[in-house]
């Protein structure tokens, strides 16, 4: 299922001067979806257009956002080449004009046409795009976390045995204490610039419940001027997760809550996959240097640095044999060498 509504949207023209009592938009209807249509205003912003099944009068508060602006049951007018109509839609305009936000605008459009369907109710849109107002929100905020870090959380997801099993078990937020926990385990990454394994952890991540397996991934990541982009690698794991949109969804809920302001310069930079490869080395957390045993009374948030340059590597095949789970979130090169 591809869209490319970017591409669509370029190919559509501009409105002619119109005199309609009703809003006007230029469209482009998306192919095998007739209620949905890609296009401009009058003011040539790009939107995507949905005409909703049901009660297409209810109507729904306006949301104007710095980058975004939906509005709910609009009467109005679309037209395109071989297409002139008057209906009700929901609206949902990009409100800046620069590129790399118009592409990342109709990016997320299209998982949420994914999520909704060829006939969404009112109600199902307005659900889906609060939580596009939501992402967006977090475009105006800091980033949570570091580039380095998110790369080699998406470098385990794109690579593992089980793409969508990962995205299911990947933190549902920035301060999970984990980056993804199953049943029965948890598998914390860490990603270093640095080619020394000296990473940070937490004393609730060294010292989780003997009952479960807690596994630590220490990886070297290299930006370089030629690899692969951030970005290729978003949209190579939403092809790996196409089954599941509200999969797809997370994944750029995520994304967009670790980078925050950032993600527009972040999303261009390559990175040497070859690198991050061949020192991807695996190791249990129970095992390793660190503050463990009881707290002091009254003593907590405790974080410390651990140098894992000479510890031994998990004892990932034993591991497997018991919590079989932890399987789908391994990389293929690791699997197929056990």
């Amino acid at each position: 299922m591809t869209f490319q509504f970017f591409d669509i949207y370029q190919s559509v023209a501009d409105l002619e001067n119109s005199s309609d009592d009703y809003p006007c938009f230029a469209v482009r209807p998306i192919s095998s979806y007739p209620n949905y249509f890609v296009g401009k205003d009058e003011n040539s912003s790009p939107c995507m257009l949905i005409r909703s099944a049901g009660d297409a009068k209810r109507t729904f508060a306006p949301i104007l956002l710095e980058d975004i602006q939906v509005n709910f049951s609009l009467h109005c007018r679309v037209e395109s080449s071989s297409y002139s109509n008057y209906d009700y839609f929901t609206v949902i305009y990009c409100r800046q004009n620069d590129s790399l936000t118009i592409r990342y605008f109709f990016s997320i459009c299209e998982s949420i046409l994914r999520i909704l369907g060829g006939t969404p109710s009112t109600t199902d849109i307005d659900y889906s795009l609060r939580r596009i107002v939501a992402l967006f929100q977090f475009l105006k905020r800091p980033a949570t976390k570091s580039l380095v870090g998110l790369f080699g959380e998406l470098f385990t997801l794109s690579h593992s045995q089980n793409p969508i099993f990962s995205m299911k078990c990947w933190r549902a937020e920035p301060k999970s204490r984990f980056d993804f926990s199953f049943e029965g385990g948890f598998l914390e990454v860490k990603a270093t610039t640095t080619r020394r394994r000296i990473h940070s952890f937490s004393f609730d991540q060294c010292n989780a419940p003997g009952d479960v397996v807690s596994l630590v991934v220490s990886l070297f990541v290299e930006q370089v001027s030629k690899g692969v982009s951030l970005q290729s690698m978003i949209s190579q794991i939403e092809s790996q997760i196409a089954s599941e949109p509200d999969l797809v969804f997370k994944l750029h809920e995520n994304v967009a809550s670790a980078l925050g302001s950032t993600i527009h310069s972040c999303l261009p930079l390559h990175f040497d996959l070859g690198l991050s490869e061949s020192s991807f080395m695996i190791f249990d957390l129970s095992t390793l240097p660190a503050v463990r045993g009881p707290l002091p009374e009254g003593v907590t948030g405790v974080r410390f640095e651990s140098d894992l340059s000479f510890e031994p590597p998990a004892l990932v095949r034993e591991m497997t044999l018991d919590r079989p789970l932890l399987l789908n979130l391994l990389p293929t090169f690791v699997t197929n060498a056990l």
